[in-house]
């Protein structure tokens, strides 16, 4: 049996934005979404450039429109809310990665998950991701890892 491994760490803004951001890239394709919604409204707005009937120009633009702001919404602006609003990123985390699972250690609580609980696990550059269901678990940089 291997030793169990221990990181502490606390979360820092900008590499959970970063996370965030590539977590949602890659399980809802949002930067091509958006692309895709972009397009939606831009072929909207021809037609309406070109004098068509205007239930016609009216249903890709505000479809495009109102999928497009929530796109950007969910991408650029919710990720910096939620950090800032949840004051559990600001408490020192205690991960222990064992045979058995992961222990999640802070200062309010303590949750230790088998691996089978785990759907994947995403290993980038330079974050792991521990994803439950659609949901995930940021562990901070590789880096921090082998410190």
């Amino acid at each position: 049996m291997s030793e169990p491994v221990t990181l502490i760490f606390t979360h820092r803004e900008k590499e959970y934005i970063a996370a965030v951001r590539l977590f949602y890239a890659r399980a809802y394709h949002t930067r091509f979404l958006i692309v895709v919604f972009s397009i939606v409204l831009s072929f909207g707005l021809v037609l309406l450039l070109m004098n068509v009937d205007f239930l016609l120009v009216a249903v890709p633009i505000v479809v495009g429109l109102i999928l497009l702001v929530i796109n950007v919404y969910v991408y650029f602006v919710a990720p910096s809310q939620y950090f800032r609003r949840n004051a559990k990123f600001q408490e020192e985390y205690d991960l222990r990665f064992s045979e058995d699972g992961l222990l999640f250690r802070s200062k309010n609580m303590e949750s230790k998950l088998e691996w089978s609980f785990y759907s994947r696990i995403w290993e980038t550059q330079k974050y792991y991701f521990f994803v439950l269901r659609q949901r995930f678990i940021h562990v901070d940089t590789q880096k921090s890892l082998y410190e």
